[in-house]
């Protein structure tokens, strides 16, 4: 895959250059590509999502001294949606990634209140994890 694409320092990439670089290395036909354009722009903010997970999951790939119980995916935990789709919003994918910030971190998510913060905490002790110290 082309390294323009996969660089974790990249966090930012426009429609366009992902529209050009993925044609390139899709090897997408001429007579595809105005298809093609119409897919990506429609799928704008699908693959803006996909992109920004992935991301995620490449900066926490560099923690060697994580668990297994920390790649266990947000979106694969019996937390209910709401709460999933709050910590998603946050670019939080994996445990790891949670019991990084602390209840004063989770609290200033928008729409994150008390009882939110409760659910994740409980779900976080029956994995035998917590959150970070404040």
């Amino acid at each position: 895959m082309d390294h323009s694409i996969t660089s974790a320092s990249a966090k930012q990439i426009s429609l366009e250059t992902f529209h050009d670089i993925s044609v390139e290395v899709l090897r997408i036909p001429d007579t595809e590509r105005k298809l093609y354009r119409h897919f990506v722009e429609e799928k704008k903010y699908m693959i803006e999502h996909l992109w920004s997970s992935f991301l995620a999951e490449e900066a926490a790939r560099t923690k060697e001294d994580w668990a297994p119980v920390m790649w266990k995916r947000i979106g694969e935990s019996p937390l209910s949606f709401r709460v999933k789709n709050i910590l998603r919003c946050h670019d939080i994918i994996l445990v790891g990634h949670l019991v990084q910030l602390t209840r004063k971190d989770l609290l200033s998510f928008r729409s994150l209140g008390p009882c939110t913060l409760h659910e994740i905490m409980k779900y976080l002790a029956t994995i035998g994890l917590e959150l970070a110290s404040d």
